[in-house]
């Protein structure tokens, strides 16, 4: 069951808890939020040493660092140094939007040896495995390719198995407008066993 479902369900999770606890707010508003769909806890559940991050309304704002190599730059050395240096000065993520180098490698170490969220661009895995591995232009990348970047995106981001990413549909019917501010009501599920 995810997150939301148990919540609706009246259910505290550990990871509800100790993200509450990080956000210094009783686990049961958090659970509120979260019912409500005002608030998500993020954390893959295939990365063992991460650590749960509340984010939504009404909680603390998040920085999040952004990180990755390039083709004049691959060390994966670097990239491990920069995320050290983002927890020490207090990020609460990272984004890796490494387009350079062995990019599956360098996201597996990250997500080795850091406890923060990371995120990652999957259209940047798909337009660099396009140009780089097919020989394509970026103009020429069809939906195939697209979608196989994104496949290799969370197969990689899963270290074992894959994920699911989930992404707004924004369709004018689909908008709902709530406390003074728009926000996607429904929201498009992508998995690699979902096809």
């Amino acid at each position: 069951m995810t997150q939301l479902e148990l919540a609706r369900q009246g259910q505290i999770t550990d990871l509800v808890r100790q993200a509450a606890a990080a956000e210094n707010i009783d686990p049961e508003i958090l659970r509120l939020k979260i019912a409500a769909g005002t608030a998500v806890v993020c954390r893959n559940n295939n990365h063992t040493n991460g650590r749960p991050l509340a984010v939504g309304e009404g909680l603390r704002t998040k920085t999040n660092a952004n990180i990755g190599t390039s083709q004049d730059d691959t060390s994966i050395d670097k990239e491990l140094e920069k995320a050290k240096v983002a927890a020490a000065a207090g990020a609460d993520a990272l984004m890796d939007l490494s387009t350079g180098g062995p990019i599956d490698e360098i996201r597996a170490a990250i997500i080795a040896e850091t406890d923060l969220c990371i995120g990652s661009v999957p259209l940047y895995q798909a337009a660099c495995d396009a140009v780089l591995t097919q020989g394509k232009p970026i103009v020429d990348m069809s939906v195939e390719d697209i979608f196989a970047g994104v496949k290799n995106t969370l197969m990689t981001a899963s270290t074992s198995s894959p994920s699911t990413v989930v992404l707004p549909v924004r369709r004018s019917s689909e908008w709902t407008k709530r406390g003074g501010s728009w926000r996607s009501s429904p929201a498009a599920v992508l998995s690699p066993s979902s096809g």
